[in-house]
């Protein structure tokens, strides 16, 4: 059961776009994971779901994604998205270019 939620290292080495991650994207849409707690818009939850978002695509780091649609993703008011993101930021944990709708969060290589 709380296993399924993370892939055998002989899948990641099978599936190219989850190769480089600990955890597998799918996460977020399981049930069990969607009825726990939200949390409260922070640096350290944005840059976790950063790491392994949905959103995220198969070169890692890169999340094509507006500041409103991340905001929705997380359950959090682009205000709340936007002091996370801040946080992130300050620290050189993640870059963005809001006009093209991009994300950037070179830690994620």
């Amino acid at each position: 059961p709380y296993t399924t939620l993370f892939r055998s290292r002989r899948s990641l080495e099978r599936t190219s776009v989850s190769r480089y991650r600990k955890i597998a994207i799918r996460v977020w849409g399981d049930e069990r994971v969607r009825r726990l707690s939200r949390p409260q818009p922070c640096g350290l939850h944005l840059w976790i779901w950063f790491l392994a978002c949905p959103r995220s695509v198969i070169i890692p780091g890169l999340i094509p994604a507006g500041r409103m649609s991340l905001a929705e993703s997380l359950e959090w008011s682009v205000e709340g998205f936007d002091k996370a993101f801040g946080e992130l930021f300050r620290e050189g944990l993640a870059e963005a270019d809001w006009d093209t709708r991009l994300v950037w969060v070179p830690k994620a290589i």
